[in-house]
């Protein structure tokens, strides 16, 4: 179980990491994944730096996503299961 704390903590550790890769205020991201905390971290952590969000629809084709590189700085993560989907 996630408390208040864990999800601020993980949200400044993205936002951070973000700033460190030059993402900054109006900087558009765009984020893709799947259906997890880590990917609301994602989000949160980018919109902490002042960037707004394109959520990305994670069965887009390749050229799809090639498309929306020329229109947004995407910023991937590698996603770990931690758990198991119901």
């Amino acid at each position: 179980m996630l408390t208040y704390r864990d999800v601020d903590s993980a949200v400044h550790r993205v936002a951070s990491g973000l700033n460190r890769l030059g993402v900054r205020h109006n900087d558009i991201v765009a984020c893709i994944g799947p259906n997890s905390h880590e990917y609301i971290f994602a989000v949160l952590g980018a919109m902490c730096n002042g960037a707004p969000v394109a959520t990305v629809n994670p069965s887009y084709t390749a050229c799809e996503l090639a498309q929306m590189k020329l229109l947004y700085a995407i910023v991937t993560y590698t996603h770990t299961p931690t758990h198991t989907p119901v």
